[in-house]
């Protein structure tokens, strides 16, 4: 043994094994908090099928008091939504979702950290929440960047909004 008197079964928070958490004889699990969805677009009610467009990860430069507008997301879903209206394709709702606070970070936030993925994957989570209950015929998402984190976590939680095995 490297530490003589040491035991491998020993643990503690400064020898031996570390715990991460200390044991606990009679704990109570408690489940966590269902955060409330707050869905960013509500669905037209003469709409069956859905597009999203989100950006990525948006550099925070120095001096900058406020995120920059991710103008290329409306630029996308303009030109998409001419596209299907132009070849008869009426039953198609086209949104922008922009979650620029939680994307604005700092390089070291965004990908040293990894802070920007996180925030992806909690706003992909409340969006396919949204999505997943207001009962869409198609749904395409297209993401850019840090986006595709927003993508995937939606396109899961579309799968099932529930949570539950379906």
């Amino acid at each position: 043994s490297a530490n003589p008197g040491l035991e491998p079964d020993l643990f503690g928070s400064n020898i031996g094994f570390r715990t991460v958490l200390p044991y606990c004889w009679d704990c109570t699990i408690v489940p966590p908090v269902q955060e409330t969805l707050i869905c960013p677009f509500t669905k037209d009610p003469n709409k069956h099928n859905l597009v999203v467009v989100t950006h990525g990860w948006i550099p925070k430069e120095s001096g900058q008091t406020s995120p920059p507008n991710p103008d290329w997301v409306d630029g996308m879903t303009n030109l998409i939504q001419k596209y299907l209206t132009s070849n008869g394709l009426s039953d198609w709702q086209v949104e922008a979702f922009k979650w620029k606070d939680k994307a604005w970070l700092t390089w070291s936030e965004a990908l040293l950290q990894g802070v920007v993925l996180d925030n992806a994957e909690k706003e992909g989570g409340n969006l396919g929440g949204c999505i997943g209950r207001q009962g869409w015929s198609h749904v395409h998402l297209i993401g850019h960047s840090a986006g595709a984190a927003v993508i995937q976590t939606a396109s899961e939680m579309i799968k099932d909004p529930s949570g539950s095995p379906s």
